[in-house]
């Protein structure tokens, strides 16, 4: 994780323990919930297979065309 406030960048470890999603963080000595860390962001993932650099850019998916919810799917014969 890149810290945003310190400038730095340090490792933190990720879980998921009944239902919360927690990051295990050194600095802080203790399991913070997700949603109270604000100044880091990550900058590579690590899984069983790879480490990849992590990006902010969205994947854009190839996919068909699909009618507006709005409006009834057209029926081509």
């Amino acid at each position: 994780m890149r810290d945003t406030v310190r400038g730095d960048d340090h490792a933190v470890a990720p879980l998921r323990l009944d239902g919360h999603r927690l990051t295990l963080d050194n600095r802080r000595m203790a399991m913070v919930e997700d949603s109270d860390i604000r100044n880091y962001r990550p900058t590579h993932v690590i899984d069983q297979h790879n480490i990849m650099r992590y990006t902010d850019t969205p994947v854009l998916i190839a996919a068909s065309p699909v009618a507006p919810a709005s409006q009834a799917p057209i029926r081509v014969d």
